[in-house]
């Protein structure tokens, strides 16, 4: 994520933006909560582990699953105000917009953080989904833990790294706990982690294209998206729309399809 971070920095400047970057952890410790504190330093695992903690104690007992989102937004406002300053003409400053600024919000884990920031500002809240395969992600996690704990044996820092990916993904033993499987897919843009590279040139291209670059056209997999995400709007079905996008190598549309509700004699519904 450091490495996303950075690059997504030095991205918005070549565009003429000034990028801050707020990282919920740090401002959750704001909010105090029995018996929590975040272990800084040392052991890897138990600093994942209490800052997962401290974040489900803080949305806990602010009874709202969207409490770091707020606390980002208060945050924002703090730094309007300190941009604007105490002799600004208007009665709420923080509420006034700072040209040419981007706030980078690390890390959401909620599907209700990102509903009330969406619900905040709208289209110029962009979420950035980055992702790794699992192997790879336990992989990275199993060496950093055996570089921190070097009497640790081998599988119990593959067990270690295990576990800290599950409650990453879903913390089924926690309702406040991180639910990352239910935010990734909400996403505007995906990058894969895989390396620097790779990371800089996706960035790079979404940020152009974000920008108004019209020569960046979508690729083979971003318009399938696209098209699957069109076909699941033809859907009914109240509960769920579902859709499906076949292509061949070559980016020809072979099938779209989606789910709908049963009609009586068959076929299906139209306006």
């Amino acid at each position: 994520m450091n490495i996303v971070t950075r690059k997504l920095e030095e991205a918005l400047v070549s565009v003429g933006y000034r990028p801050q970057v707020i990282r919920l952890t740090g401002l959750m410790k704001d909010i105090a909560v029995d018996g929590g504190e975040v272990a800084d330093g040392g052991d890897p695992v138990s600093h994942y582990q209490s800052r997962i903690q401290y974040a489900n104690a803080v949305r806990l007992k602010c009874a709202n699953d969207a409490a770091l989102a707020a606390l980002a937004i208060n945050e924002i406002r703090r730094l309007r105000s300190i941009h604007w300053g105490p002799d600004h003409p208007s009665a709420q400053p923080e509420r006034l917009p700072i040209e040419k600024s981007a706030y980078i919000l690390r890390q959401l884990k909620r599907a209700e953080e990102i509903l009330l920031l969406r619900k905040v500002y709208g289209r110029k809240f962009i979420q950035i989904s980055v992702h790794l395969s699992e192997k790879e992600r336990r992989k990275n996690l199993e060496r950093t833990i055996a570089l921190s704990n070097p009497n640790l044996s081998p599988s119990s820092c593959a067990e270690a790294a295990e576990t800290l990916v599950e409650t990453d993904m879903y913390e089924r033993s926690d309702v406040h706990g991180q639910r990352i499987e239910e935010v990734f897919h909400m996403g505007d843009t995906f990058i894969h982690g895989r390396n620097e590279e790779s990371i800089s040139r996706t960035i790079d291209r979404f940020v152009q294209a974000f920008f108004g670059k019209n020569s960046i056209s979508p690729n083979k997999d971003e318009y399938g998206a696209y098209m699957a995400a069109s076909a699941s709007l033809r859907s009914l079905d109240l509960a769920r729309q579902v859709g499906a996008a076949v292509f061949s190598s070559k980016g020809e549309i072979i099938a779209l399809g989606c789910n709908e509700v049963p009609k009586f004699g068959g076929g299906t519904y139209w306006t």
